[in-house]
């Protein structure tokens, strides 16, 4: 996981703040939406792909589905088992310029040449991304 970049590390940034008992922020109302796959479903993807006779293609291995970032928020609320809210907070002007509001990538083409669909729901692989962050010491996380 890009721990760095504008918009994937909100995930990390979250955990850690919900470990320390502080609410996760949404910047905005939260309704902007992503598309999220699982590292295992693209992993499954690129076998999909070696096991093709296709070549020369681009594919969007994506879900398909959009999820909100409020209910990717409280997803991982819910995966973490902790009793807080997300507080709202407005979003910076430099993000108000170039913010994208929906996010859903076709799939049809994936599965149609490759027979690659996702399988992991975004509520398991909230719980994933929990054991795992879990896992680690709090050093480790630190750095993330």
């Amino acid at each position: 996981m890009d721990t760095d970049g504008k918009y994937t590390e909100v995930l990390i940034k979250w955990y850690k703040l919900i470990k320390e008992g502080k609410r996760p922020l949404i910047f905005g109302d939260g309704k902007q939406t992503m598309d999220f796959v699982n590292v295992l479903d693209v992993a499954k993807s690129c076998i999909c792909a070696m096991n093709s006779d296709v070549q020369d293609e681009v594919f969007n291995i994506a879900s398909g589905i959009e999820v909100s970032l409020e209910e990717l928020c409280l997803e991982l609320i819910k995966a973490m088992k902790v009793d807080i809210k997300p507080e709202y907070i407005p979003v910076p002007e430099e993000r108000r310029k170039v913010e994208v509001t929906r996010r859903k990538a076709s799939t049809v083409k994936a599965k149609k040449l490759l027979g690659f669909e996702n399988s992991i729901p975004i509520q398991e692989g909230m719980k994933q991304l929990v054991n795992w962050l879990n896992s680690l010491d709090t050093q480790e996380v630190e750095k993330l």
